[in-house]
């Protein structure tokens, strides 16, 4: 995943910043603030922002 692809999926899943991001994810914020610069993104992470998005669009239709 490159900085494009993160910055347009980390928009949509309503984080304010990367803090919150680490805050949910249990690690240090260092950790996800160095993403993207001096270490590459998780292979992971693409496929948990997507999840995350995914489940938050569910819980916004169950809701109305």
């Amino acid at each position: 995943m490159d900085k494009a692809r993160f910055m347009e999926l980390f928009k949509q899943t309503g984080f304010k910043n990367k803090n919150e991001l680490a805050k949910y994810l249990g690690i240090p914020h260092a950790t996800c603030n160095n993403w993207g610069s001096t270490t590459p993104y998780p292979k992971w992470l693409e496929s948990f922002l997507n999840t995350y998005i995914e489940l938050k669009t569910l819980k916004e239709q169950i809701k109305n």
